[in-house]
């Protein structure tokens, strides 16, 4: 698993939007990949690939926020 993966799975802290935006550039073009590992619905990621076509970034903002949604308090960060 990609150390990234690893970061966003085994974290200690809250996501804030500075973090969101790290990891919207960092994740890159792996975001329906690290969507899928960190437990956001393939269903979900295919509707966010729709709805924001085109830009990649929005994308992954997309997929993070399902993610913080689903998991509320257990979606953390190191």
């Amino acid at each position: 698993m990609n150390k990234l993966y690893i970061i966003v799975l085994e974290s200690k802290r809250r996501i804030t939007n500075a973090d969101i935006e790290l990891l919207s550039e960092k994740i890159g073009n792996k975001w329906k990949a690290v969507g899928k590992s960190i437990g956001v619905d393939v269903g979900t990621l295919e509707n966010i690939q729709v709805e924001h076509a085109g830009n990649q970034r929005n994308m992954t903002r997309a997929m993070i926020q399902k993610w913080l949604g689903k998991y509320g308090h257990r979606a953390t960060i190191n």
